[in-house]
C-alpha cells in the first residue's frame, strides 16, 4: 500500500500538482502520510514545506492539506485560486511571496504581492502595484496594493461581501464601508463614459453616449 511506502529522493513531475500548473522538480521525503518538500522548483516558482495526503479514501491519493512557503513570478491572475465577487473579471500577472496553506481547491494565501498590468473589468491600473494579500477560508479576503498613483484597498467578509474598500484610479476615488446589510459608498470624479450609457433613440437631443 502507498501508506506503507517510505521514500526519499528527487522527483520530476511532467505536469503541475496542486496550485502549481507547470512541470516541476522537487527534493522530497514521503512517510506514508505526508510529503516533506525540501525544495521544489518550476518555471518562475520555488517552494518548500509539507503536503498532507490521504491514501485511504480511494485508489487515488488525495491532497488534504498544504503548508508551503512559496515564491512565484508571472502567475496569470485568472488562474489564482481566489473566489471573487460576481461580475469581477481580472487580467494581468502577479508575483507572490509568502505562505500557501489549507485545503484545495481554495487554499489560504498570505504574503506580499506584486501586480503587473492589472485590469479589473475595463479599468486598467498602474503598470505595477505592490503590497499585501491575505485570503483565508472562513475569515475573508484582504488586499492592499499601491502604485505610482493608483491604489486598491479591499476587505471582503467570509461570505465574499465587501466590508470596506478604498480605490484610487487615475483621478477617480471610490470608498465604501459596510454598515450592517448596507454598504455606504462615496465616489469622486468618476468618468461616466466608462459606464457606456446610451441615450434613447427617440429624444430631442438625438442618439449618442453619455
Amino acid at each position: 500500500k502507498l501508506s506503507d511506502v517510505r521514500a526519499i529522493g528527487q522527483v520530476q513531475f511532467s505536469q503541475g500538482i496542486a496550485v502549481v500548473r507547470q512541470p516541476l522538480t522537487a527534493a522530497i521525503a514521503w512517510n506514508g502520510e505526508k510529503i516533506t518538500v525540501e525544495r521544489a522548483t518550476a518555471q518562475d516558482l520555488t517552494a518548500s514545506g509539507v503536503i498532507s495526503v490521504n491514501t485511504t479514501k480511494s485508489n487515488l491519493p488525495e491532497i488534504t492539506d498544504l503548508n508551503l512557503n512559496a515564491q512565484a513570478k508571472n502567475y496569470i491572475l485568472q488562474e489564482l485560486p481566489l473566489k471573487l465577487p460576481n461580475g469581477i473579471a481580472l487580467a494581468g500577472k502577479v508575483d507572490f511571496g509568502g505562505q500557501i496553506t489549507g485545503k484545495l481547491p481554495e487554499p489560504n494565501l498570505i504574503g506580499e504581492i506584486r501586480l503587473r498590468d492589472l485590469q479589473v473589468n475595463q479599468f486598467a491600473f498602474d503598470s505595477v502595484l505592490t503590497g499585501n494579500i491575505e485570503s483565508v477560508r472562513g475569515r475573508g479576503f484582504n488586499l492592499n496594493v499601491t502604485g505610482s498613483k493608483d491604489r486598491i484597498a479591499l476587505n471582503l467578509d467570509a461570505n465574499n461581501r465587501p466590508n470596506f474598500f478604498n480605490v484610487r484610479w487615475k483621478d477617480s476615488v471610490a470608498t465604501g464601508q459596510a454598515q450592517g446589510d448596507n454598504l455606504t459608498a462615496k465616489v469622486d470624479n468618476f468618468p461616466l463614459k466608462i459606464l457606456n450609457l446610451k441615450t434613447p433613440a427617440n429624444t430631442l437631443i438625438g442618439t449618442g453616449a453619455v
